[in-house]
């Protein structure tokens, strides 16, 4: 049995810590002999398995930042070699890149991963190139979906697969239960940053808001835009109906406390907050980008609007709010999709096969 390394730099915040926790624990509970390497320790970390062998390369963020490139890698390499892992899985690119580097002249498998969509992400151009150049050298590379894997050049494909995300079986345990054919409370899941437009999101909201008194939106993430989005919705005299959350420890019961699910993003890689609302039996609205258009077939087990159509999706949000016995309908054909294919115990069972035969 070959040991595995999952390589990120801390266990929180984000969807592909999310799937690292999840892959890593039922890995091990395959009897997988399972390391993980993080840069440093973070407050409320996503759980682990305790057979899981966690390894750092500082405590602190503080003590981590004060290296030097050069040491960060070097320290990187250290540890790598004490390890001595059969297959190295690095999540998220400038990590990837990282150990492309680490590794040099180590007889070591090196698992590269694509989490978001290659086309825009890393945002810089020679980052991008370098990131596809660690795909090139790598022994395989796992990406999300079939636009990711068609992004690289027909040669390189045979050397790819596809795994979608999995998702906790937390979220498969108990449906959303409607007490009120009513939708009242709209989520939305995701860093405040560029990529995911909560802008277009809360001026959607804004127009609806006039005409319904009932409806709230909450948003949960942290990010950089924090201060213009809290402008922007101050301007709009709606802090007591949209609110910006930051974080939460339990996205389980947020979503359950919820009645409609909004994805506004301007490109996806594979959204596990979408994953998680579909399973837990939310109506959801996407935007129709790579990685949604995977999950959500349009009208059926959901709704799919044109990235940055302001117009496009206020008819979506305001259908759902007027039709909801068809929207808790679809809420229940988003829960059957993810039961059919995005278990967490059969994906790792898959990815475990296929670490085993590299």
């Amino acid at each position: 049995m070959k040991k595995v390394l999952f390589i990120i730099p801390f266990l929180s915040s984000g969807g592909a810590e999310r799937v690292v926790s999840i892959w890593t624990t039922e890995l091990a509970k395959l009897g997988s002999d399972v390391h993980l390497l993080v840069f440093h320790r973070v407050q409320n970390e996503y759980p682990i398995d305790k057979n899981v062998k966690i390894h750092t390369i500082k405590e602190t963020k503080k003590a981590y930042s004060d290296l030097t490139r050069i040491q960060k890698i070097l320290e990187l390499r250290e540890r790598i070699k004490h390890i001595e892992p059969d297959v190295i899985l690095p999540f998220i690119s400038h990590v990837g890149l990282m150990t492309t580097i680490a590794t040099i002249g180590l007889p070591l498998k090196v698992v590269q991963t694509i989490r978001n969509d290659p086309r825009y992400n890393p945002r810089n151009r020679l980052i991008r190139w370098l990131r596809n150049l660690s795909v090139v050298l790598a022994k395989r590379c796992i990406v999300q979906n079939e636009q990711q894997k068609f992004y690289f050049p027909r040669w390189l494909q045979k050397r790819l697969v596809i795994f979608p995300n999995p998702v906790s079986s937390e979220f498969i345990q108990n449906p959303k239960v409607y007490l009120k054919e009513e939708i009242k409370n709209i989520v939305a899941v995701g860093r405040l940053e560029y990529q995911k437009n909560h802008k277009m999101l809360i001026n959607t909201f804004s127009k609806l808001a006039s005409d319904n008194k009932k409806i709230k939106l909450r948003i949960y993430g942290e990010g950089s835009l924090y201060t213009e989005l809290n402008n922007l919705i101050k301007s709009k005299k709606l802090h007591d109906r949209i609110l910006l959350c930051g974080r939460t420890t339990d996205m389980r019961q947020v979503l359950l406390d919820s009645d409609l699910f909004v994805l506004s993003s301007n490109f996806e890689g594979m959204p596990n907050s979408l994953l998680e609302a579909m399973a837990v039996g939310l109506p959801c609205i996407s935007t129709n980008c790579p990685g949604s258009c995977d999950i959500i077939k349009d009208e059926i087990n959901g709704k799919l609007v044109p990235v940055g159509d302001e117009e496009a999706l206020g008819i979506s949000i305001k259908s759902m709010i007027e039709h909801t016995g068809s929207a808790i309908k679809m809420g229940e054909k988003a829960r059957e999709t993810i039961l059919s294919n995005y278990i967490a115990e059969v994906s790792a069972e898959k990815l475990f096969k296929f670490i085993e035969s590299i």
